[in-house]
């Protein structure tokens, strides 16, 4: 009796021990629900592709990705910054996260997922009024996305890009399509 048990415990720990030392990658969507900008306010959704790294449990990097344009009310957010929506062919927001506390992401920090992402030929530009409207709004602090870092991207007139590849090493490489 006690040898099934003991069996059953070591079958147990066994198991959970190879599921939490996996490295996953999960996807899905994060959406921020309207929004307000100085005198406007409106009900739109902005949507964000969102993909998660984990290690066992452990949310090591984290990736939103969403395309914004003139049509989208949230574009207002741009302020100072909307210059790029005539300059650039696409803009993207990239909310970026690396888990600074895991040993095994020391040398990883989420500069490289940005330099992944400009590998793809999107151009890195500044959008502080973007950013500081995104972190007053409910949701970015409900859903605790306080430790993403904002990023805006260029794809630049005449430039044809489809798709970003995000190499983390350990994983596989994830295809942002475009």
């Amino acid at each position: 009796m006690k040898a099934r048990i003991l069996f059953f415990i070591a079958l147990a720990i066994g198991c959970s021990t190879t599921t939490l030392s996996e490295n996953k990658i999960s996807e899905s969507t994060f959406t921020l629900h309207g929004g307000v900008y100085k005198g406007q306010r409106w009900s739109d959704e902005l949507d964000f592709n969102r993909q998660s790294y984990y290690r066992g449990a452990t949310l090591l990097y984290d990736v939103l990705w969403t395309k914004i344009d003139h049509k989208n009310p949230f574009s207002s957010w741009l302020g100072g910054d909307s210059h790029h929506l005539n300059d650039c062919e696409n803009l993207y927001i990239g909310l970026l996260y690396s888990n600074r506390f895991s040993l095994r992401n020391a040398n990883m920090p989420r500069a490289i997922l940005r330099d992944e992402i400009k590998k793809s030929g999107l151009r890195e530009v500044v959008l502080n009024d973007f950013k500081n409207s995104l972190v007053q709004h409910y949701n970015y602090n409900n859903s605790q996305l306080f430790y993403h870092k904002t990023y805006g991207f260029c794809q630049d007139r005449g430039r044809t890009i489809s798709e970003v590849g995000i190499n983390v090493p350990g994983y596989q490489t994830l295809k942002i399509t475009l």
